[in-house]
């Protein structure tokens, strides 16, 4: 392995114990506020079905029974609007569709050489060609981010370690 090749870190991960203590308060606050959204948008059907299942069960005794032109009316815009945004949204995605498929493919770039991407992580072309070979390899690092090992496995064995674990 060549040491003296620089391969970028990857981006730090945030774990639960480094989070802000501010993200924390503001998931806290989103998520109240949306179950409180939630709960203030059903209170109605709440209170019916709460009606409905207390004594004397399977009858309204404190709600009167909803009319379905009283749902309707309020709906009605919601369902036109969610119609017109679908009918909107599929339009565009057939004549995306029929532009994608006209469209000639790029070109794409030559491949990098086998000895060039064996230099970025710093080690032999031959190596890397060998390794390109395995059907499964389990590639380790090390703390510089760094290839420190290749191991091959061979499918049967993944498939048997995989199925004896269940």
């Amino acid at each position: 392995m060549n040491a003296n090749v620089h391969v970028p870190p990857a981006p730090p991960l945030i774990q639960a114990k480094r989070l802000p203590a501010w993200l924390v308060f503001r998931d806290i606050l989103l998520t109240v506020v949306a179950w409180i959204a939630i709960a203030q948008s059903m209170r109605y059907g709440l209170y019916l079905f709460y009606d409905y299942f207390s004594p004397p069960v399977f009858s309204l005794t404190h709600v009167k029974p909803v009319h379905v032109v009283d749902i309707w009316n309020p709906l009605s815009e919601f369902l036109l609007a969610a119609i017109c945004l679908a009918a909107w949204l599929a339009f565009w995605a057939f004549r995306g569709t029929r532009r994608l498929r006209q469209k000639r493919e790029a070109p794409q770039p030559i491949p990098l050489p086998t000895s060039e991407h064996a230099h970025y992580f710093g080690m032999k072309s031959e190596e890397l060609a060998l390794w390109k070979t395995y059907r499964i390899a389990i590639v380790t690092f090390n703390a510089d981010n760094h290839i420190a090992g290749v191991l091959r496995r061979d499918l049967e064995s993944t498939v048997a370690t995989a199925s004896s674990r269940r």
